[in-house]
């Protein structure tokens, strides 16, 4: 069994090394595509059309902020749309910066509605929005020596189930404001890789973009690939497990 695990783990390891060369290849090809076409007429067309675009989304004035909050926190509890795409779209409207404080904020409000409404409510609320089953997923979170940094850690990694770990972690008796912060610091690296690559679209970087969008591609499939491992951790005895959730 110790031997399957190590070939499996050899096997991950040289696909995450034919990945990095792949990034590489991309990187250098997005440099060279750059060079060549953006300094043509139809890049810059092209860039124009682009902007042309953001200023159309800027004319909601004021009230673009407060809607983007508002859809980040209903994409939080409700899923109505991925959260990669919406952090490059709040990118694309306010820059790398402006974008990741909007996600922030969305973050922040409905992670905290979620905790709330978690602690209210109990199961009846968490089945309105997702599936309960994935929670025998995260059982080693109830380890109370390193539940908060298992959680900080897993919400860290690319390609976890980062909003039904919000469901379920106030079932582990983790402090909520200690839910919240960790979430959305953990939550920030990639929120500010995503709305950089939706500012340097929105800026006609085509380059820049290219090269953004491939390391979050790559990071995002090195943390599928790592999140087993790290959320294989230990898991209470049965009694535990009922008195918890």
């Amino acid at each position: 069994m110790e031997e399957a695990k190590k070939k499996a783990w050899r096997q991950k390891l040289w696909l995450i090394l034919l990945l990095l060369v792949l990034e590489i290849v991309v990187v250098i090809w997005a440099l060279y595509m750059e060079k060549r076409y953006f300094g043509t007429a139809e890049g810059q067309a092209l860039s124009a059309q682009l902007q042309d675009y953001r200023g159309k989304l800027d004319a909601l004035g004021i009230l673009r902020y407060p809607v983007m909050v508002l859809i980040q926190i209903l994409q939080m509890i409700l899923a109505l749309i991925p959260g990669g795409p919406l952090a490059f779209l709040l990118g694309f409207m306010f820059g790398t910066v402006g974008g990741a404080i909007v996600g922030t904020i969305g973050n922040i409000i409905g992670t905290a509605a979620i905790v709330w409404a978690v602690n209210r409510f109990g199961m009846k609320f968490v089945n309105l929005f997702c599936n309960s089953k994935g929670f025998e997923k995260l059982k080693f979170l109830h380890d109370p020596k390193k539940r908060d940094l298992l959680f900080f850690i897993v919400m860290l990694i690319p390609g976890t189930p980062k909003d039904l770990l919000t469901f379920f972690a106030p079932f582990t008796k983790m402090k909520p404001e200690n839910i919240v912060w960790l979430a959305c610091i953990a939550r920030l690296p990639a929120l500010i890789l995503s709305t950089s690559v939706g500012a340097n679209l929105a800026g006609g970087n085509l380059g820049a973009t290219v090269i953004l969008l491939s390391i979050t591609l790559f990071v995002s499939v090195v943390g599928l690939l790592m999140k087993d491992r790290v959320m294989g951790g230990s898991e209470p005895d049965a009694a535990e497990q009922s008195n918890e959730v």
